[in-house]
């Protein structure tokens, strides 16, 4: 029989053995039967096998390539220092008044005045001091752009959502989504790994910690995000982070506005 040897079949025991066995350890049996190895069902080297086929990068400009590696292009994320590509994922973790949302918060406005689109899914509009209002605030003094820009949407359910994030696609390819929070969106788990795999898109999920200090719905998003930041007393700690060393930072330390003039101005503080 054609094709490489893995196994051997006891036909009176059923059972597999090392290609290398004379006989059945098991019953003695010497008439054993090879099983060759297969892709699809069919042996190697039989008819209708496809062949294996070895695919090597081309090595014609291999110094470009790993320059082009290393040197990824970056940008702030809303931290004097923090800087990201623009299709990073970012998991934003802490407990109730730690400081998710300003820091979501300053994530799009900083994106937003540096000519990247942003959409804000804010699901906890309400119950605290609205996220448009201190949106809105934080835009006038750093000089975003127009709303064609940030986009801010209030949004109550998954439908809801969706319907924000197929019409922010349908305007573009690139951009950031975030997404305030994902534990009250309650949203499922194909869902928002839809958003982890996007290439094109950067994003940003909140998540709440129980009482025991764990994220709400799992770490399933802290392990599929790229960077994952733990905020509590309006002091962001990175505990992992792919692209560069893991840092603490002030939330509310001031946000650049106007590179050129090098002014600066105090991010909004939540009511």
């Amino acid at each position: 029989m054609s094709g490489y040897l893995l196994k051997l079949r006891c036909p009176r025991c059923e059972q597999e053995w090392g290609a290398r066995a004379a006989s059945c350890p098991s019953c003695g049996c010497r008439t054993l039967q090879p099983i060759p190895h297969s892709r699809n069902g069919i042996a190697y080297g039989e008819p209708g096998c496809r062949p294996r086929r070895r695919r090597r990068p081309d090595t014609t400009d291999l110094a470009s390539l790993v320059q082009s590696t290393k040197a990824l292009r970056r940008c702030r994320w809303g931290l004097e220092g923090f800087t990201l590509p623009p299709t990073a994922k970012l998991a934003v973790e802490g407990p109730p008044g730690g400081g998710k949302s300003t820091l979501a918060s300053r994530v799009a406005v900083d994106l937003a005045a540096q000519g990247h689109r942003v959409l804000n899914l804010s699901v906890e509009e309400g119950q605290e001091e609205p996220c448009i209002g201190r949106l809105q605030r934080a835009c006038r003094l750093v000089g975003v752009p127009p709303a064609s820009t940030l986009l801010v949407a209030d949004v109550r359910d998954i439908h809801e959502a969706d319907q924000e994030l197929v019409a922010f696609r349908a305007a573009g390819s690139k951009g950031v989504v975030i997404v305030d929070s994902l534990s009250e969106l309650d949203a499922s788990p194909t869902w928002w790994s839809e958003l982890m795999v996007d290439p094109w898109m950067g994003v940003v999920v909140v998540q709440h910690l129980t009482t025991a200090g764990q994220p709400r719905g799992g770490l399933a998003p802290a392990y599929a995000c790229q960077v994952r930041l733990v905020v509590n007393d309006l002091q962001a700690q990175v505990v992992k982070n792919r692209f560069g060393p893991c840092q603490v930072f002030s939330v509310l330390s001031p946000l650049a506005a106007a590179p050129e003039t090098g002014r600066v101005v105090p991010f909004p503080k939540e009511s």
